[in-house]
């Protein structure tokens, strides 16, 4: 009896021996599981808003100076005519000077109502201020530098 007691026990520690294998590797499978998961959605290139931030100076072209000139709530001040800001962080910005939030002298210029297009790619930028003809006096094209 006491042969088949001792056996039956070491049945009993081999079963429990591979049980608490196989959960130990279930747990590390899980592990690696929720691991490489976390890498794939670490991965993504999200579309924060720090993906949309440009630099962005301002080139003053025009034979003016402008006491306060501002793009985008982002103040860049007095600028001498025929200066170039250093550059400030922008963000959502529109690859149409003139269909963002743009103030020249105090003075709102907005001029395109719609912009089907996406924001300016992160990047450095100079914005060059022209004198123009029209009634809003002002003409402007970004430049990727």
């Amino acid at each position: 009896m006491a042969f088949v007691l001792q056996n039956l026990s070491s049945t009993c520690n081999d079963l429990l021996r591979r049980g608490v294998r196989k959960i130990n590797m279930r747990l590390k499978l899980f592990i690696v599981f929720i691991a490489f998961g976390y890498l794939l959605t670490g991965c993504k290139k999200s579309q924060s808003t720090d993906d949309i931030k440009v630099n962005i100076r301002i080139e003053n072209a025009t034979p003016e100076n402008f006491s306060n000139f501002r793009l985008n709530g982002t103040e860049f001040s007095s600028i001498a005519r025929g200066t170039t800001t250093g550059y400030h962080i922008c963000k959502n910005v529109w690859p149409y000077p003139f269909a963002n939030d743009l103030a020249v002298n105090n003075t709102y210029i907005y001029i395109i109502d719609i912009v089907p297009t996406p924001y300016l790619e992160k990047g450095k930028y100079r914005m060059q201020v022209l004198i123009d003809t029209l009634p809003w006096r002002y003409k402007a094209s970004f430049i990727k530098e």
